[in-house]
C-alpha cells in the first residue's frame, strides 16, 4: 500500500519503474475481481446474481425483465416494497 502511494505521488520515472517491478494487478481468487463476498454472489434472482444483473445494458435488462415477467410478478407479490421497486424499474425502462 505504501509503495502504491509513492508510485502515485512521485514525478520520477525511475522511481515509478522500480516500484512497478513489485506491483501487479490480479483479480481476487475468491470473487474473480467482482469485489463482492461469495455469499453475495451466491444469491440468484431470475437466474442471475447481482453482478450479472447490474452488468446488463438497459436494453438487455429490459429484455431480461420482460422475458421473466411471470416470475417477476411472483417475486413482486412477496412484499409491497419489492413490487414497487420492480414496477418502478420496469416503468423507468419503458
Amino acid at each position: 500500500m505504501i509503495k502504491k502511494k509513492v508510485y502515485l505521488n512521485t514525478d520520477s520515472e525511475k522511481i515509478k519503474e522500480e516500484i512497478l517491478k513489485f506491483m501487479s494487478e490480479s483479480p481476487c481468487s475468491d470473487c474473480k475481481g467482482q469485489r463482492l463476498k461469495p455469499e453475495s454472489l451466491s444469491v440468484f434472482v431470475l437466474g442471475k446474481n447481482i453482478m450479472e444483473a447490474t452488468s446488463l445494458s438497459i436494453d438487455k435488462c429490459y429484455e431480461w425483465i420482460n422475458k421473466n415477467a411471470k416470475e417477476t410478478k411472483k417475486l413482486s407479490s412477496l412484499n409491497s416494497f419489492s413490487w414497487f421497486s420492480n414496477r418502478t424499474a420496469v416503468t423507468a425502462l419503458r
